[in-house]
């Protein structure tokens, strides 16, 4: 299971904060370069970490998928300029 949500308790799954640490890379990638490139690298930084927290290989390979594709969509290919301004 890539998320485990124990409760309120304050104990929070590490798979959950590398899943959002996987959105925010994805999302910086998806500004300057091509989907096929951004997930190539998302997977490479974030996938071994979400494996060895307990991550199937394939929710892994999905999940960086689409995340990738869905803020490639999002962003123009020129908003990096913008945000390092």
């Amino acid at each position: 299971m890539l998320y485990e949500y124990r409760g309120v308790s304050g104990q929070e799954s590490p798979g959950l904060i590398a899943g959002i640490l996987i959105m925010i890379s994805s999302l910086i990638l998806g500004m300057g370069l091509p989907a096929t490139a951004a997930y190539v690298l998302a997977v490479a930084a974030g996938g071994p970490a979400l494996i060895k927290m307990g991550g199937e290989l394939l929710s892994v390979l999905l999940y960086s998928t689409y995340e990738v594709d869905s803020r490639s969509i999002q962003v123009a290919k020129r908003s990096l300029a913008n945000f390092s301004i």
